[in-house]
């Protein structure tokens, strides 16, 4: 993760303990947005069921949709805080970020 990540994750979360607990309410509208759309929670859900993380290309290979719309959806996912993709040359990995999940459920448990 470069610094600029770094330095805007930071301000997206309070931090309580090692992982975030609580999401700021910018945090949580951008989750919220991310979340709305159909394809994006059925990505997390495909990113899970492979174990936590995948590779770009398996899972563009899994949705009939351009790799611009795929490269947009794990963007606006990426930009929640719900996923993070690391590089290895040319190849991508996604993977979930549960602690993010899971503060942003716990906030929508508190509505």
């Amino acid at each position: 993760m470069d610094e600029a990540s770094k330095r805007s994750e930071s301000l997206l979360f309070t931090k309580k303990s090692a992982s975030p607990t609580h999401l700021l309410p910018k945090q949580f509208e951008r989750v919220s947005r991310a979340l709305a759309e159909p394809r994006r929670t059925l990505i997390l859900k495909q990113i899970s069921e492979a174990g936590g993380e995948i590779n770009c290309g398996d899972l563009a290979a899994m949705h009939e949709i351009g790799h611009q719309t795929m490269s947009h959806h794990t963007k606006e996912l990426e930009n929640a805080g719900l996923i993070e993709i690391r590089r290895e040359g040319r190849f991508g990995y996604i993977s979930l970020k549960r602690d993010v999940l899971r503060a942003f459920l716990d906030e929508l448990s508190e509505i």
